[in-house]
């Protein structure tokens, strides 16, 4: 059954929603297909079962049970299953996860992947003790969902960084990324009021032709068609959690007219906002909503059986 959590995505941009813990999201999923996309967020993957082969940014890897995946932010991924549907764990952490003590994870980018090894174990386990920590909430879960994403991220970056500083291409690169993510944290931040392009141009200090192109560059969206895909989201996200009239949803979420949330909703659900209230409770799991991609998301007691058959198969005990 898709949970209240799936994911819905353009063709190239995807938006992610933190329901528990600010900045950080984790599930577990099947995917036969996810098309192309990319999202701020670097995104950490264990592969539970299957094959499955990613394109990332048009290369090719294939990967294999109890491997570990990285994805960094804004990269380009394509998921396909080898044989059979792929089983993963998915953390997908905003580099905003990180301020305040470790402002450089800007820079840096990760290279390679974890390729499954006895060696890598307290990486497993900690990935996997983070995720039961997050799906099961008890007290002060967020204080030691931290300590695990620490303890993860910095092996990561002990064997899997790499500083681009210091190359002009990458440090280009490092500044774009940057001003992406202003841009994504701005309409993140003021989606309900009236925003324009000349808001953002004025904040960056580039004109409002320069920043239109930037935006259609890396988003492949025109600045509205993104402002509108974050509204749509919001409205989304509000019809499946909470009892509001879609009247009020309209205008919490920033559409100026009741005919621009239907028009949203019939572009990438193909179907009106009532429409999609009335079937959330759906239990096949069939394509998404833009007919790109085949996936499952677990619900709690799924993911959480998931984990612990896991930990017992590859042997994995707490250190002490």
């Amino acid at each position: 059954m898709f949970s209240k959590g799936d994911i819905i995505m353009s063709e190239k941009l995807e938006v992610i929603y933190y329901p528990s813990i600010d900045n950080i999201k984790l599930f577990v999923v099947d995917i036969e297909y996810r098309s192309p996309h990319t999202h701020p967020e670097i995104e950490v993957l264990f592969v539970f079962k299957g094959n499955p082969i990613f394109m990332i940014n048009n290369e090719k890897f294939e990967f294999h049970q109890g491997d570990i995946i990285i994805i960094n932010s804004n990269e380009k991924h394509e998921i396909i299953s080898n044989i059979e549907t792929s089983t993963f764990l998915v953390l997908n952490i905003s580099t905003k996860y990180f301020e305040g003590y470790f402002s450089q994870i800007n820079q840096i980018a990760f290279k390679g992947h974890c390729t499954y090894n006895s060696k890598h174990k307290l990486l497993i386990y900690t990935f996997l003790n983070l995720a039961r920590l997050y799906i099961e909430k008890s007290n002060f879960y967020k204080v030691s969902c931290a300590s695990m994403v620490n303890v993860m991220f910095v092996y990561l970056l002990e064997n899997y960084s790499m500083y681009d500083i210091y190359n002009y291409k990458s440090q280009d690169s490092c500044q774009n990324k940057l001003r992406l993510e202003r841009i994504m944290h701005y309409v993140e931040e003021n989606y309900y009021d009236k925003i324009s392009l000349k808001d953002i141009s004025d904040r960056e200090g580039v004109s409002v032709c320069f920043l239109s192109r930037f935006i259609h560059k890396y988003l492949e969206l025109s600045f509205q068609d993104y402002l509108t895909f974050v509204r749509f989201n919001h409205a989304k996200e509000l019809i499946l959690t909470t009892d509001m009239k879609l009247v009020d949803i309209c205008y919490q979420c920033g559409f100026s007219d009741y005919r621009y949330m239907t028009q949203a909703f019939k572009k990438y659900c193909k179907c009106t906002p009532k429409e999609f209230k009335l079937r959330e409770n759906i239990s096949m799991p069939t394509k998404d909503f833009l007919g790109t991609t085949i996936q499952r998301v677990y619900d709690n007691d799924e993911a959480l059986n998931i984990i612990e058959d896991t930990i017992k198969y590859y042997n994995l005990v707490e250190p002490r």
